[in-house]
């Protein structure tokens, strides 16, 4: 069983309990351990996970991380773990204090079963950062993460590459917050770069400089979770229903807090079929471009709190349908269901 299959059964596990008020030790057992060895750490070898570790062994009262993953003996990876989908940030602390006394390790990981935040120290050395470099959730947990997942394993573990990968997305984060709200200071340095001063003329300009790059990056399809627009004559991306069901009799359904979605997919596209509750809000970490904020705007229509679509909407991906519909990054593959509950990997990608 590959990667995504793995994660794709303890995503299925979840879906079962997550309703329950589960503890901190079954949470555990049920879904941390399961995710560690996935990662090829397996709690039960001593050489490579150290459950319950002492910070300080030679302390009386020593506090007790709930896993280290060793490397040679000495532990490079710290993870919390808390109860199902409790609340991480109130743990933030207690991760930081233990982080802080070891030196060899340059991984934390706090988790809920759940959702996942990776920490490393950029800002200063041995000291656990403020923000995680890495987030996501098991439920809605996208391919970009599955791809990145690998890196963390027993077999690709490098520190050093670790921390450039951490790194990266940290700033290209911070790039995109700038491009779609430029401060002062990025527009007086981009302002300098290009025109060679800091004029305020020359500042207005680069703004709407910044600006155009934005919307224009926005609108350009780069990963699968882009749309596939397919105009018809009226000029929009709407498509008759009865044509799409006589590529596939066999709807698919996905349910988030905000979003009753139902759609089809044919082997190449993916269409949220017409009256799908979607979300309108977003994750700060997701995105919609215009063109999708434009479907939002024209082809939808509000009733109860709901945004519902009056049309059927084409994508080139089960994930970027999945996504569009949550209103953040998530793999369509395990989220999309049919009747009897069956994901589309279970069913295409036997």
């Amino acid at each position: 069983m590959d990667l995504k299959s793995k994660i794709s059964a303890l995503q299925n596990n979840y879906e079962k309990y997550k309703n329950n008020k589960i503890g901190e030790r079954t949470t555990e057992s049920w879904f941390i351990e399961p995710f560690l060895d996935i990662l090829g750490y397996d709690v039960r070898e001593p050489k490579l996970v150290k459950p319950q570790y002492r910070i300080d062994p030679n302390a009386k009262n020593a506090d007790k991380v709930d896993y280290a993953i060793l490397k040679d003996g000495k532990p490079i990876i710290f993870v919390e773990g808390k109860p199902l989908d409790d609340d991480l940030d109130k743990y933030h602390s207690q991760l930081k204090k233990y982080f802080n006394l070891e030196s060899n390790v340059n991984i934390g990981i706090l988790t809920n079963g759940n959702k996942y935040q990776f920490y490393t120290d950029i800002k200063d050395k041995n000291q656990l950062d403020e923000e995680p470099f890495l987030t996501f959730c098991l439920e809605e947990i996208d391919d970009e993460i599955i791809e990145l997942l690998p890196r963390f394993s027993v077999n690709e573990y490098n520190i050093v590459e670790l921390k450039k990968l951490a790194i990266k997305i940290k700033h290209l984060s911070t790039l995109e917050k700038q491009l779609k709200d430029p401060d002062n200071e990025f527009i007086k340095a981009i302002s300098k770069y290009i025109f060679g001063s800091q004029k305020k003329s020359n500042l207005d300009m680069t703004k709407e400089i910044i600006l155009m790059l934005d919307s224009k990056l926005s609108k350009t399809p780069s990963n699968e979770h882009s749309a596939v627009y397919e105009p018809n004559s009226s000029g929009t991306n709407q498509t008759e229903e009865p044509e799409i069901i006589e590529k596939s009799n066999e709807l698919f359904y996905i349910k988030s807090r905000n979003s009753d979605a139902k759609g089809i997919w044919d082997g190449n596209t993916f269409t949220i079929l017409k009256d799908s509750i979607i979300s309108e809000d977003t994750v700060p970490s997701y995105k919609r471009t215009d063109e999708m904020e434009r479907i939002i705007r024209e082809q939808t229509i509000k009733r109860q709190n709901h945004v519902i679509l009056t049309s059927n909407i084409n994508f080139s991906s089960p994930s970027g349908a999945a996504s569009f519909c949550v209103g953040q990054h998530t793999s369509g593959w395990s989220r999309w269901k049919n009747k009897d509950g069956k994901t589309l990997n279970e069913i295409f990608r036997k």
